[in-house]
């Protein structure tokens, strides 16, 4: 287990932004995160790193499925659609996609439905993005090229 600050909160997409206290931890690299205009495509596809029921790291794989509005939390909130198995604990881990140059954030694992196959809900990587550039701007960057944020703080 590690200590943290909170940085923030962003409740529209269940967000949190902590810096860990730790100097050190697993987190030796940084990770991309899939930019505004990443176009995921149905079967592709992604990887769910998380610690379900305390267990310890998991790594699970499966496939994107979708974008899917659910109004039942949050009228209009976005989710990702995805395969890989997931369950309690998993929470506010990474979903994964891989690219030519390594991985990358397309999700943060939101919820699963108990005993309904298939139906993991992830935080989009569009809502990450429009969280950090408020705050966190100084290692943001506008453009075209992904976003790169340390899981270590700056």
């Amino acid at each position: 287990s590690y200590t943290a600050t909170v940085l923030g909160k962003f409740y529209k997409a269940d967000l949190a932004l902590l810096q860990l206290d730790d100097t050190q931890t697993l987190f030796k690299n940084v990770i991309k995160i899939a930019n505004k205009d990443t176009t995921l495509t149905l079967g592709e596809d992604t990887v769910v790193v998380g610690y379900p029921f305390g267990l310890g790291i998991n790594v699970t794989f499966g496939n994107f499925m979708t974008f899917i509005t659910i109004d039942q939390w949050k009228p209009g909130t976005e989710f990702i659609r995805a395969t890989p198995d997931i369950g309690p604990g998993n929470s506010g881990g990474a979903l994964l996609r891989k690219t030519p140059d390594g991985y990358e954030l397309i999700g943060v694992t939101t919820a699963v439905i108990p005993g309904w196959p298939f139906t993991g809900l992830f935080t989009p990587y569009t809502d990450v993005n429009e969280y950090l550039k408020t705050a966190l701007p100084e290692v943001l960057q506008e453009s075209s090229e992904p976003s790169v944020v340390s899981p270590v703080g700056k």
